[in-house]
Parts: C-alpha cells; structure tokens; sequence
C-alpha cells in the first residue's frame, strides 16, 4: 500500500464521522494551522470552548474517543479492502485546478 500522508489520514478520520457537515469540518480546520493540529488531544482540549459553538458536546465527546491511530488504521484497511484509493487536497494525486 502507498504510503499516505498524515494530513490525508486526519482528513479522513474527520470524514467518517456523520455528524461533521463539511460546514462544520471546515470551521474546525480553520481553527488550525495544520490538520494535524487537530488530531491532538490537548489541542482538542484547549480549544473545547470554541469546538463546542460548532459541534455538540456528545459529538465533541465521540470525537476524543475516536483519537487514535487505531481508528485511521482500520478506515484504511476498510478502505483497502474495498479496493479505494483516498484522495484529499493533500494527496500528490489530487487533480491540479
């Protein structure tokens, strides 16, 4: 498999969960210098004020659960499994406008 880079798999993690309109994963990036910021528990933390004007506290709840490497590793074997090939704007694959 490809290796891919960790902003792709923060991306992904972000979109599998239902409850994050693109709206709403759109306000909590831009909280952020980098995705990657995101997908730490004590940014997530210090921020928990400002998350909670865009997500609901069971769904800032369910994210914190779900920060582990774990949870992006079985996205991406589900998704290998299925044979698909994840492509954000990050990915060197993503089509140049």
């Amino acid at each position: 498999m490809e290796e891919i880079k960790i902003e792709d798999k923060i991306l992904l993690w972000l979109d599998s969960f239902d409850f994050l309109t693109y709206k709403k994963k759109e306000k909590l990036l831009d909280m952020f210098d980098n995705p990657t910021q995101i997908f730490n528990l004590k940014n997530l933390n210090d921020n928990r004020e400002y998350i909670l004007n865009i997500i609901s506290e069971e769904e800032y709840n369910t994210l914190k659960s779900q920060l582990t490497d774990i949870v992006i590793d079985k996205l991406l074997l589900n998704l290998e499994k299925q044979d698909v090939k994840f492509i954000s704007c990050f990915s060197k694959d993503y089509p140049e406008t």
